[in-house]
Protein backbone atom coordinates (compact mmCIF):
# COMPACT_ATOMS: atom_id res chain seq x y z
CA UNK A 1 0.00 0.00 0.00
CA UNK A 2 2.98 2.33 0.56
CA UNK A 3 3.78 2.08 -3.17
CA UNK A 4 0.23 3.12 -4.00
CA UNK A 5 0.51 6.19 -1.79
CA UNK A 6 3.76 7.20 -3.53
CA UNK A 7 2.19 6.83 -7.01
CA UNK A 8 -0.52 9.42 -6.30
CA UNK A 9 1.63 12.61 -6.05
CA UNK A 10 4.08 11.46 -8.72
CA UNK A 11 1.34 10.86 -11.28
CA UNK A 12 -0.33 14.16 -10.46
CA UNK A 13 2.95 16.08 -10.89
CA UNK A 14 3.63 14.28 -14.18
CA UNK A 15 0.25 15.17 -15.67
CA UNK A 16 0.41 18.75 -14.47
CA UNK A 17 3.89 19.29 -15.89
CA UNK A 18 2.81 17.81 -19.23
CA UNK A 19 -0.03 20.32 -19.26
CA UNK A 20 2.31 23.23 -18.60
CA UNK A 21 5.17 22.54 -21.00
CA UNK A 22 5.97 21.41 -24.50
CA UNK A 23 9.42 21.12 -26.02
CA UNK A 24 10.26 23.32 -28.98
CA UNK A 25 12.53 22.03 -31.71
CA UNK A 26 15.65 24.01 -32.45
CA UNK A 27 17.15 24.48 -35.89
CA UNK A 28 20.76 23.43 -36.34
CA UNK A 29 21.32 24.54 -39.96
CA UNK A 30 19.39 27.73 -40.64
CA UNK A 31 20.36 29.69 -43.75
CA UNK A 32 22.43 32.80 -43.19
CA UNK A 33 19.90 35.64 -42.89
CA UNK A 34 22.40 38.20 -44.20
CA UNK A 35 22.10 36.69 -47.69
CA UNK A 36 18.29 36.95 -47.69
CA UNK A 37 15.73 39.71 -48.00
CA UNK A 38 14.29 39.54 -44.52
CA UNK A 39 11.45 40.95 -42.46
CA UNK A 40 11.73 40.43 -38.70
CA UNK A 41 9.18 41.09 -35.99
CA UNK A 42 10.25 40.97 -32.34
CA UNK A 43 8.14 41.02 -29.17
CA UNK A 44 10.02 41.41 -25.89
CA UNK A 45 8.85 40.78 -22.35
CA UNK A 46 8.90 44.48 -21.44
CA UNK A 47 6.41 45.26 -24.25
CA UNK A 48 9.01 46.45 -26.76
CA UNK A 49 7.81 45.63 -30.28
CA UNK A 50 10.03 46.10 -33.33
CA UNK A 51 9.90 45.55 -37.10
CA UNK A 52 13.07 45.31 -39.17
CA UNK A 53 13.56 44.98 -42.92
CA UNK A 54 16.99 43.84 -44.08
CA UNK A 55 18.40 43.83 -47.62
CA UNK A 56 21.52 41.93 -48.72
CA UNK A 57 23.72 44.17 -50.85
CA UNK A 58 25.07 41.15 -52.78
CA UNK A 59 28.29 43.18 -53.10
CA UNK A 60 30.54 40.16 -52.56
CA UNK A 61 29.10 38.57 -55.72
CA UNK A 62 29.82 41.64 -57.82
CA UNK A 63 33.16 42.50 -59.38
CA UNK A 64 33.30 46.15 -58.35
CA UNK A 65 36.19 48.43 -57.54
CA UNK A 66 36.20 50.21 -54.18
CA UNK A 67 34.80 53.51 -55.55
CA UNK A 68 32.14 51.67 -57.57
CA UNK A 69 31.16 49.61 -54.55
CA UNK A 70 30.70 52.70 -52.38
CA UNK A 71 28.56 54.31 -55.08
CA UNK A 72 26.57 51.08 -55.49
CA UNK A 73 25.83 50.87 -51.74
CA UNK A 74 24.97 54.58 -51.57
CA UNK A 75 22.50 54.30 -54.47
CA UNK A 76 20.96 51.11 -53.11
CA UNK A 77 20.46 52.76 -49.72
CA UNK A 78 18.75 55.67 -51.45
CA UNK A 79 16.44 53.39 -53.44
CA UNK A 80 15.46 51.47 -50.30
CA UNK A 81 14.76 54.73 -48.50
CA UNK A 82 12.63 56.28 -51.24
CA UNK A 83 10.92 53.10 -52.50
CA UNK A 84 10.29 51.37 -49.18
CA UNK A 85 10.97 53.31 -46.02
CA UNK A 86 8.73 56.26 -46.78
CA UNK A 87 5.91 55.10 -49.12
CA UNK A 88 5.56 51.53 -47.86
CA UNK A 89 5.22 52.58 -44.22
CA UNK A 90 3.52 55.94 -44.75
CA UNK A 91 0.60 54.82 -42.58
CA UNK A 92 2.76 55.03 -39.43
CA UNK A 93 3.43 58.70 -40.08
CA UNK A 94 -0.26 59.32 -40.87
CA UNK A 95 -1.24 57.78 -37.54
CA UNK A 96 1.48 59.74 -35.77
CA UNK A 97 -0.16 62.99 -36.83
CA UNK A 98 -3.30 61.99 -34.90
CA UNK A 99 -1.49 61.12 -31.65
CA UNK A 100 -2.06 63.63 -28.83
CA UNK A 101 0.67 62.49 -26.41
CA UNK A 102 4.09 63.78 -27.54
CA UNK A 103 5.93 60.66 -26.32
CA UNK A 104 3.81 58.49 -28.62
CA UNK A 105 4.43 60.53 -31.77
CA UNK A 106 6.97 59.11 -34.15
CA UNK A 107 10.42 60.22 -33.07
CA UNK A 108 9.23 60.50 -29.46
CA UNK A 109 10.21 58.38 -26.48
CA UNK A 110 7.77 55.54 -27.18
CA UNK A 111 7.81 55.26 -30.98
CA UNK A 112 10.88 55.72 -33.12
CA UNK A 113 12.63 54.43 -36.21
CA UNK A 114 16.07 53.87 -37.71
CA UNK A 115 16.64 55.01 -41.30
CA UNK A 116 18.21 52.62 -43.85
CA UNK A 117 21.69 51.90 -42.54
CA UNK A 118 24.55 49.95 -44.08
CA UNK A 119 26.26 47.30 -41.95
CA UNK A 120 29.78 46.61 -43.17
CA UNK A 121 30.03 43.38 -41.18
CA UNK A 122 26.88 41.66 -42.49
CA UNK A 123 26.92 43.48 -45.85
CA UNK A 124 23.27 44.41 -45.44
CA UNK A 125 21.16 47.57 -45.47
CA UNK A 126 18.35 47.62 -42.93
CA UNK A 127 15.82 49.94 -41.33
CA UNK A 128 13.44 49.41 -38.43
CA UNK A 129 10.48 50.72 -36.46
CA UNK A 130 10.27 50.47 -32.67
CA UNK A 131 7.32 50.70 -30.27
CA UNK A 132 8.53 50.74 -26.69
CA UNK A 133 5.41 49.61 -24.86
CA UNK A 134 2.04 47.99 -25.45
CA UNK A 135 0.16 51.29 -25.75
CA UNK A 136 2.57 52.54 -28.41
CA UNK A 137 2.14 49.33 -30.39
CA UNK A 138 -1.67 49.47 -30.22
CA UNK A 139 -1.63 53.15 -31.26
CA UNK A 140 0.01 52.24 -34.57
CA UNK A 141 -1.59 48.81 -34.98
CA UNK A 142 -5.33 49.20 -34.27
CA UNK A 143 -6.98 45.79 -34.42
CA UNK A 144 -9.29 45.31 -37.38
CA UNK A 145 -12.46 43.24 -37.09
CA UNK A 146 -11.43 40.91 -39.92
CA UNK A 147 -7.96 40.40 -38.44
CA UNK A 148 -9.01 38.99 -35.07
CA UNK A 149 -7.41 35.69 -34.16
CA UNK A 150 -9.40 32.47 -34.19
CA UNK A 151 -9.97 30.44 -31.04
CA UNK A 152 -10.27 26.68 -31.39
CA UNK A 153 -11.55 25.00 -28.24
CA UNK A 154 -10.43 21.46 -27.46
CA UNK A 155 -10.88 19.20 -24.45
CA UNK A 156 -7.33 19.63 -23.12
CA UNK A 157 -6.19 22.83 -24.89
CA UNK A 158 -7.70 25.95 -26.43
CA UNK A 159 -5.75 27.22 -29.42
CA UNK A 160 -5.69 30.96 -30.20
CA UNK A 161 -4.47 31.12 -33.79
CA UNK A 162 -3.55 33.83 -36.28
CA UNK A 163 -3.12 32.79 -39.92
CA UNK A 164 -1.95 34.75 -42.94
CA UNK A 165 -0.07 34.44 -46.22
CA UNK A 166 3.73 34.48 -46.26
CA UNK A 167 4.58 38.20 -46.26
CA UNK A 168 6.57 38.27 -49.50
CA UNK A 169 3.89 36.24 -51.30
CA UNK A 170 1.20 38.84 -50.62
CA UNK A 171 0.20 41.13 -53.48
CA UNK A 172 0.32 44.89 -53.76
CA UNK A 173 -2.64 46.84 -55.14
CA UNK A 174 -1.20 46.72 -58.66
CA UNK A 175 -1.01 42.91 -58.49
CA UNK A 176 2.74 42.48 -58.09
CA UNK A 177 4.00 40.22 -55.32
CA UNK A 178 5.70 42.06 -52.46
CA UNK A 179 8.75 39.84 -52.93
CA UNK A 180 8.95 40.79 -56.62
CA UNK A 181 8.74 44.46 -55.70
CA UNK A 182 11.64 44.07 -53.26
CA UNK A 183 13.73 42.16 -55.80
CA UNK A 184 13.11 44.86 -58.44
CA UNK A 185 14.75 47.42 -56.17
CA UNK A 186 17.83 45.24 -55.76
CA UNK A 187 18.12 43.95 -59.33
CA UNK A 188 17.57 47.41 -60.90
CA UNK A 189 20.44 48.78 -58.86
CA UNK A 190 22.67 45.82 -59.78
CA UNK A 191 21.98 46.34 -63.50
CA UNK A 192 23.23 49.92 -63.22
CA UNK A 193 26.68 48.60 -62.30
CA UNK A 194 27.13 45.23 -64.00
CA UNK A 195 25.72 42.86 -66.60
CA UNK A 196 26.55 39.84 -64.42
CA UNK A 197 23.77 37.38 -63.70
CA UNK A 198 23.26 37.30 -59.94
CA UNK A 199 21.33 34.56 -58.19
CA UNK A 200 18.28 36.03 -56.47
CA UNK A 201 18.34 36.05 -52.67
CA UNK A 202 15.96 33.99 -50.56
CA UNK A 203 13.15 35.48 -48.52
CA UNK A 204 12.85 35.20 -44.76
CA UNK A 205 10.06 36.16 -42.39
CA UNK A 206 11.00 35.92 -38.73
CA UNK A 207 8.80 36.27 -35.66
CA UNK A 208 10.61 36.42 -32.33
CA UNK A 209 8.74 36.16 -29.03
CA UNK A 210 10.00 35.96 -25.46
CA UNK A 211 7.55 33.16 -24.52
CA UNK A 212 8.03 29.46 -25.25
CA UNK A 213 4.23 29.04 -25.18
CA UNK A 214 4.01 30.47 -28.69
CA UNK A 215 3.73 27.77 -31.36
CA UNK A 216 3.82 28.02 -35.16
CA UNK A 217 4.16 26.14 -38.44
CA UNK A 218 7.58 27.77 -38.98
CA UNK A 219 10.18 26.06 -41.14
CA UNK A 220 12.57 26.22 -38.21
CA UNK A 221 12.88 27.66 -34.71
CA UNK A 222 15.95 29.07 -32.99
CA UNK A 223 16.29 30.13 -29.38
CA UNK A 224 18.60 32.21 -27.23
CA UNK A 225 18.39 33.92 -23.85
CA UNK A 226 16.03 36.60 -25.20
CA UNK A 227 13.40 34.34 -26.76
CA UNK A 228 12.34 32.07 -29.61
CA UNK A 229 12.72 32.98 -33.28
CA UNK A 230 10.20 31.36 -35.65
CA UNK A 231 11.48 31.44 -39.23
CA UNK A 232 9.68 30.96 -42.55
CA UNK A 233 11.84 30.83 -45.70
CA UNK A 234 11.13 30.80 -49.42
CA UNK A 235 13.01 30.81 -52.71
CA UNK A 236 12.16 33.50 -55.27
CA UNK A 237 10.75 30.83 -57.59
CA UNK A 238 8.38 29.61 -54.83
CA UNK A 239 6.82 32.97 -53.93
CA UNK A 240 3.64 32.28 -55.88
CA UNK A 241 3.00 29.13 -53.82
CA UNK A 242 0.30 29.40 -51.17
CA UNK A 243 2.69 29.39 -48.21
CA UNK A 244 0.91 30.11 -44.93
CA UNK A 245 2.16 31.59 -41.69
CA UNK A 246 0.40 30.23 -38.63
CA UNK A 247 1.15 31.48 -35.13
CA UNK A 248 -0.81 30.20 -32.17
CA UNK A 249 -0.89 30.10 -28.40
CA UNK A 250 -1.94 26.97 -26.55
CA UNK A 251 -3.87 27.56 -23.32
CA UNK A 252 -4.41 24.45 -21.18
CA UNK A 253 -7.93 23.77 -19.92
CA UNK A 254 -6.80 23.20 -16.35
CA UNK A 255 -10.14 21.88 -15.08
CA UNK A 256 -10.14 19.02 -17.59
CA UNK A 257 -6.49 18.25 -16.82
CA UNK A 258 -7.25 18.09 -13.09
CA UNK A 259 -10.21 15.78 -13.73
CA UNK A 260 -7.95 13.55 -15.85
CA UNK A 261 -5.24 13.60 -13.20
CA UNK A 262 -7.61 12.70 -10.35
CA UNK A 263 -9.43 10.14 -12.49
CA UNK A 264 -6.15 8.52 -13.52
CA UNK A 265 -4.93 8.38 -9.95
CA UNK A 266 -8.22 6.85 -8.77
CA UNK A 267 -8.05 4.30 -11.59
CA UNK A 268 -4.44 3.38 -10.77
CA UNK A 269 -5.25 3.17 -7.06
CA UNK A 270 -8.28 0.94 -7.60
CA UNK A 271 -6.35 -1.25 -10.03
CA UNK A 272 -3.47 -1.57 -7.58
CA UNK A 273 -5.87 -2.42 -4.74
CA UNK A 274 -7.63 -4.99 -6.89
CA UNK A 275 -4.37 -6.62 -7.87
CA UNK A 276 -3.23 -6.52 -4.25
CA UNK A 277 -6.33 -8.36 -3.00
CA UNK A 278 -6.30 -10.83 -5.91
CA UNK A 279 -2.72 -11.74 -5.02
CA UNK A 280 -3.66 -12.11 -1.34
CA UNK A 281 -6.66 -14.31 -2.23
CA UNK A 282 -4.49 -16.43 -4.50
CA UNK A 283 -1.92 -16.89 -1.78
CA UNK A 284 -4.69 -17.88 0.69
CA UNK A 285 -6.00 -20.48 -1.79
CA UNK A 286 -2.52 -21.89 -2.31
CA UNK A 287 -1.99 -22.01 1.47
CA UNK A 288 -5.30 -23.89 2.00
CA UNK A 289 -4.38 -26.38 -0.71
CA UNK A 290 -1.02 -26.99 0.96
CA UNK A 291 -2.67 -27.50 4.37
CA UNK A 292 -5.03 -30.08 2.88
Amino acid sequence: MKKIIIIFPLLFVFLFSFCESKKISHAQNVDNFSTSIAFFVSVEQDGHFSQTISFPTMEERLSLEKDEKEKYIHELSGKIKTSLFFPYFYNYFSLSALVTKPEYKFGGEKANYILPTYDNQTKTISFSFHFLDDEAYKTYHPQKEDKKSEIEKGFFFSKQKSTGDFLFSQRLKEGKLIGEFFVDILSTNIKNFTTEEIEMPKFVYGYKHFSNKIRSNADCIESDESGYLHVWQSEFSELSNEKKVEIYLLNPNRGNWYVLAVGSVVFVTLTACLLHYLIIDRKKEEKLKQEK
